[in-house]
Formats: C-alpha cells, structure tokens, sequence
C-alpha cells in the first residue's frame, strides 16, 4: 500500500469533502497523488478542535529541486535558505511553533513523529512558488531520522531537548549547526550534547524575541518542569508540557 503522511493543522477545511475514497485516490499515478491532499480526519473527542491532513509524499530521497516539483518542502530547506523560498513572517514562526509542540505531545512515540523531531521531518506544501505555511505536516523518517540519544545528566528529555532546538531555530530561522560557535563543536557534526551547550548558550536571545517563547525553550531544554519522571506517556505529564510550553506560544500568537 502507497504510505501516507498525516499533519495536524489548524487550518479550516470546510470546502473539502468529508468522506474520500483513500483507495481510488491511491490508485492514481504519482504526479497526480502529490498534486493535492486526500482530505482530513477530525477529531472530535478532543476538546480543542483538532484535524489531520492526509498526503501521499513525494520521495524525501529526492534533492530540493525535485521536491519543489513534488509540491513539499522540509523546514531544513527553507532553514538553509533555500532558492526562491520566502522567509516566514514572525506570526508564521508562533503558528509553526505551536503546530510542532502540539505535535509532538500527540504523536510521541507513533509512526508518524522521530522521538527525536528535526527540521528535515517538518514538511510544507508548495505551489508554483513559494510554500504556504499555513499547511504544514510531519512525516517521520524523511532523511535523517532522530539520532540516538546518549545519556547525560543535564539532558532530562532527549524528545524535549529536540523540541526545543526546533523552536529556537523556527525563532531564529536558522539551523542550530549554523548558530554552533567553533568550541561547541564537540566531535564531527556536533552532537546531542553540543546542540545543548548551544541551545543554552541561546536562551538569552530567545527571551528577546518574547519572554513567553524563551520560557517555553528553556523548559524543554532544562527540564524545568514539577515532576521527577519526565515521561511523555505519562498523561499527567502532558497536560504539564501543554500548560506550561504550548499554552505559553498559543499566548504569543493570539496577541500577534
């Protein structure tokens, strides 16, 4: 069977039908696959209203230019600077941020989400020209997936660091390796703890953009949270993330 992706998304869907046939539409050939999306699935025991877009994704094995043909293009592309991409507005940013947040207390630990979320598995649709950021979906497994997470004492939540390097690059639109001064540079490509040392070397500057962003930041990357088990599993404790990260980028973003 064709592999699908699935994003969460903000976005009103009213003009799509509500019912498809994911088999016929799989049935068709890829250029025509990649043209659009299948459609949504509601979830309507959540108490915030909440929709997952379904897409059939070109090959991620791809280089850029052919998959700006395929109509995606990753977060890591558009980081990087990417040919011909426009940069995202700051309202864009917080709407990105919230979306990668929220998705990753969703899906922890489900085929659809690395348990070490990157920038190459943030994916955008797009169109003749630039991507429309406000169609946005994960798709695990698109190049580099998450790396394995050796343990240090200072890093409480490998999943929770990973986020919160996410977010100081979506704030600084930039990639971490990028924002790594040359004495970061612990071993080829940096690493987990380099990306830490970092990301904390970072807050300062994040705080200016909002104090909201840079609290949101700091208690992915210090753990700074109530209880001693940082279990993404555990229920209670992603009502805690949410209140206490989410809840605080979704404040950004009203007052935007």
């Amino acid at each position: 069977m064709s592999t699908l992706a699935v994003g969460m998304t903000t976005s009103d869907f009213k003009d799509l039908d509500t019912a498809v046939d994911l088999c016929k539409k799989i049935g068709r050939t890829r250029s025509e696959q990649a043209a659009e999306c299948y459609g949504i699935i509601p979830d309507r025991l959540c108490k915030r209203k909440r929709c997952y877009v379904v897409h059939h994704p070109v090959s991620t094995t791809t280089t850029g230019e052919n998959r700006g043909a395929g109509k995606m293009v990753s977060l890591r592309d558009i980081l990087e600077g990417g040919r011909g991409l426009e940069p995202m507005t700051y309202r864009d940013r917080l709407q990105l941020a919230v979306f990668v947040t929220s998705s990753v207390l969703q899906l922890y630990k489900t085929p659809w989400l690395s348990e070490m979320p990157t920038s190459r598995d943030i994916f955008f649709l797009r169109g003749d020209g630039s991507p429309s950021y406000g169609r946005v979906f994960v798709m695990a497994g698109s190049g580099v997936s998450g790396v394995s997470a050796p343990a240090f004492p200072m890093i409480r939540n490998p999943t929770l660091l990973a986020l919160g390097i996410l977010l100081i690059e979506i704030i600084r639109g930039q990639t971490i390796d990028s924002l790594r001064s040359p004495n970061e540079a612990f071993g080829v490509g940096g690493g987990l703890l380099a990306d830490y040392v970092t990301a904390r070397r970072l807050l300062n500057e994040v705080y200016q953009a909002s104090s909201n962003y840079g609290s949101a930041v700091r208690r992915c990357i210090d753990g700074e949270f109530e209880r001693q088990s940082l279990d993404l599993d555990d229920v209670d404790f992603q009502q805690e993330v949410y209140s206490r990260v989410v809840a605080l980028l979704e404040e950004d973003l009203r007052h935007t």
